[in-house]
């Protein structure tokens, strides 16, 4: 009897214990973006950024090369990943949200990307939803994992101005992100409009998606 709980048991533990490594690491990178985002070449490249551009700014590849290759020279070390969010965090504390806020809409489109998603996690929270930032984890196909009674919904934000059409990307990686998290929903949701083909995409993928029209009447409740 104990060999046959032996072997139920220790795979596991494993799978536990994995799994606990994989967070602690996650936590530790995420913890090196947070203080990388106070380091001079960040903070010398942020305030470089036109300011009116900086709601919307999203760190391109060549930008992640170019800080790297500064961080070296300071034999520095650290991967993509932590440079982008170190980037999206110094991006966001330098966007300030205005002086005499509006509310919803209006408030919205005076917001960075890294804001309008801290901002829908709170609002979900207060309609009762479980809201956590996947991102933390690393992931770039979801950024928001919201879940209700038997729901699990995988989220993509993107605070694009209302001209900016959202395309078929964000509707193919939130629909990778539901089967990566096992969700049983998946919506995009935006500050703009979607695209014809990316409005067909998301019907074939069970897509639900979420327009500057239909944020305002969620917001308004």
């Amino acid at each position: 009897m104990s060999f046959i709980l032996l072997k139920i048991t220790v795979p596991e533990y494993w799978i536990v214990a994995a799994l606990m490594t994989i967070m602690i690491l996650l936590l530790v990178e995420w913890f090196r973006s947070t203080r990388l985002s106070d380091n001079k070449v960040i903070t010398e490249f942020v305030n470089a950024i036109d300011p009116e551009l900086l709601p919307t700014f999203v760190p391109s590849s060549n930008d992640v090369r170019e800080i790297d290759q500064r961080l070296q020279e300071q034999q520095l070390y650290f991967s993509g990943i932590t440079i982008r969010q170190a980037l999206t965090i110094a991006v966001s504390e330098r966007t300030p949200f205005p002086s005499n806020p509006k509310t919803g809409i209006e408030l919205i489109d005076n917001m960075s990307g890294y804001q309008f998603e801290l901002y829908l996690l709170e609002f979900f929270q207060s309609q009762g939803y479980r809201a956590e930032l996947a991102w933390l984890f690393g992931d770039h196909c979801v950024d928001l994992i919201l879940q209700k009674e038997d729901r699990k919904i995988a989220v993509q934000c993107k605070r694009y101005q209302p001209s900016n059409k959202v395309g078929n990307e964000p509707i193919q990686e939130v629909a990778t992100g539901k089967l990566r998290y096992e969700c049983t929903e998946a919506w995009v949701i935006t500050t703009s409009f979607y695209t014809s083909h990316a409005m067909q995409l998301a019907n074939e993928l069970e897509v639900r998606l979420i327009d500057r029209s239909n944020l305002i009447k969620l917001l308004n409740g």
